[in-house]
């Protein structure tokens, strides 16, 4: 017989019936088996009553032999010599900055987020909603409904702040470019700082923006401090302060905010897949490509873990794993003109294997809006592989003389290394790569 269960509608719905705030029951959903369901428009939830009753019996089961035991970040050994566990590498491998990077893929907001007008809390939390779900539907409609909220709310420093996070994900998940992303943020941000100078998320977000675009860890210090002092437990400003922190070198401080990310939020695929960077960097690939698998049976819908292992498999020389991960990087940003990238690629692994699909790669026009997949970077890996000096020496040419910026990653260096010594190529990679 068919069940005549009504389900409940929309996350105020859900969360009532549960009981706690709807940032509380959006947070949850990030949490495996969580039992919602997305419509087709991409931001509509459903949930049906029973299979939420049975998700909390389990959850409160879980929790009762747990209550005592502490939690065990995973462990990483750090070497000073070429690490980065990087927000903008996250990003880079995840869309199309691109991260982080970042940046990295943040859940929703942590802190609790009082609002007394009930119009203003409903939009509010439908964005956050929509920010969420991590979709290029869903971010685009985040981002009119916070533009709506900053119209009609202007003192709202929240809704300047949410605007900024929903840009930074617009070119991990979607087509607009790093810069474009970039300065919405920072102008969303600056708003949002004007209007409440402690802001825990206006201030984590600046501190990002400071560090990645200007690589000064002086200056993005104070608001990753100023952020973690309003909220101590925003295990995102622990997070990209602590990348920031080891990529400018201060490995034990950065270490130290990194654990406290682990700790405060274990089950978020964005801690696990900074450490997955990390172990990678320091030499432990198949740990490192391991625990990305892991992270993408875990949370299927999380495009992060195959762009990520896309990208270590081509610096390691596996074009058909590379290809494989690709395809559903591709496939879960649901972006057609990567996935119609991702198919010509193949074709041409099936008619000449490796070295046609390097050739290709070597050869293809990047993508405007991809920094990472289909961009100039794997293109000059690719060149760099095959040994084509000419193809590289041109792509190395074009990317300094269009701006593009690759001294915030430190993964490909061992990629170019044979040309460190080459005249010409030598200098080009100095200044682009550092």
């Amino acid at each position: 017989m068919a069940s005549t269960e009504k389900s409940l509608k929309g996350w105020k719905t859900i969360a009532a019936y549960l009981g706690v705030t709807s940032s509380t029951a959006i947070r949850w959903s990030k949490q495996p088996g969580f039992p919602v369901q997305r419509a087709s428009d991409g931001a509509t939830v459903y949930a049906r009553p029973s299979d939420l009753d049975a998700w909390l019996r389990r959850r409160l089961e879980d929790d009762e032999p747990q209550a005592a035991q502490t939690i065990s970040p995973p462990a990483v050994k750090l070497r000073r010599r070429a690490l980065l566990i990087g927000t903008v590498l996250t990003v880079v491998v995840t869309g199309g900055v691109g991260g982080g990077l970042l940046l990295l893929r943040p859940r929703e907001t942590e802190r609790p987020k009082e609002i007394r007008d009930t119009e203003l809390q409903e939009l509010y939390l439908d964005a956050r909603s929509d920010w969420a779900a991590r979709t290029p539907e869903s971010l685009r409609s985040a981002i009119v409904k916070f533009r709506t909220i900053v119209a009609r709310y202007p003192d709202f420093s929240l809704g300047f702040s949410g605007l900024a996070d929903a840009y930074i994900l617009s070119c991990e998940f979607g087509d607009v470019s790093r810069n474009q992303a970039f300065r919405d943020a920072r102008a969303a941000t600056t708003t949002a700082l004007a209007l409440e100078p402690d802001d825990a998320d206006a201030n984590r977000i600046m501190g990002f923006l400071v560090y990645w675009t200007d690589r000064d860890i002086a200056a993005a210090r104070p608001y990753f401090r100023r952020s973690l002092g309003a909220d101590q437990r925003g295990y995102l400003s622990h997070l990209w302060y602590g990348n920031a922190l080891v990529d400018a070198g201060e490995i034990a401080d950065g270490t130290e905010q990194l654990t406290q990310a682990v700790r405060l939020a274990p089950d978020s695929p964005a801690v696990i897949t900074d450490y997955s960077i990390a172990l990678w960097q320091t030499g432990e690939s198949h740990e490192a490509l391991r625990r990305l698998a892991d992270v993408e049976r875990r949370f299927p819908t999380h495009s992060g873990a195959p762009g990520a292992a896309a990208l270590f498999r081509l610096q390691a020389g596996d074009v058909e794993g590379y290809l494989e991960d690709s395809a559903r990087w591709a496939t879960l940003i649901g972006d057609p003109n990567q996935i119609a990238r991702v198919r010509r690629e193949h074709l041409a692994f099936e008619q000449g294997g490796s070295a046609a699909t390097l050739h290709m790669m070597a050869a293809s026009e990047a993508m405007p809006s991809s920094f990472w997949h289909g961009g100039n970077l794997p293109a000059s890996i690719a060149a760099s592989m095959i040994g084509d000096r000419g193809a590289l020496l041109k792509r190395l040419r074009i990317v300094e003389a269009s701006g593009e910026n690759w001294r915030d990653l430190r993964f490909p260096g061992a990629s170019f290394a044979r040309w460190r010594t080459d005249p010409e190529i030598g200098p080009l990679l100095e200044r682009i790569l550092g």
